[in-house]
């Protein structure tokens, strides 16, 4: 579900129209992405199964960011995974994901979130 909020970057094969609507588009599922979390209190780090689970999906891959690294490298995820780590979920199991896939990008937008957030709480008295 939390995947479903990437999306494919800008397409120069693709009309205005079209262009406008899958941004709309993406637009309206980073706002349902944002309501699960901020208003119904869906907990980003909840697995996708409970601990020892041997039913279920065969591809249960973990807590909701587990999802956008397995996603591939092909689709936008900047804006979901920096607000997802915003609101504290926890890389780990993800980068894991995503070395074991060969996902660079999400790795570094990881990277570049951990960056910023260390630049941000740089003491700046003079």
């Amino acid at each position: 579900m939390f995947a479903a909020a990437t999306h494919y970057p800008e397409d120069p094969k693709k009309s205005a129209e079209e262009q406008a609507t899958r941004s709309e588009d993406h637009a309206k599922r980073m706002g349902m992405v944002r309501h699960l979390i901020d208003v119904v209190g869906l907990d980003i780090n909840a697995p996708d199964q409970p601990p020892g689970c041997t039913k279920g999906m065969h591809s249960a891959w973990g807590t909701p960011i587990c999802y956008v690294a397995g996603e591939g490298w092909e689709k936008d995820t900047h804006e979901l995974t920096w607000m997802m780590l915003d609101r504290r979920a926890d890389p780990t199991p993800a980068l894991e994901i995503a070395k074991r896939d060969g996902n660079v990008v999400f790795t570094a937008e990881v990277e570049a979130w951990k960056a910023q957030e260390i630049d941000n709480r740089k003491c700046c008295l003079q």
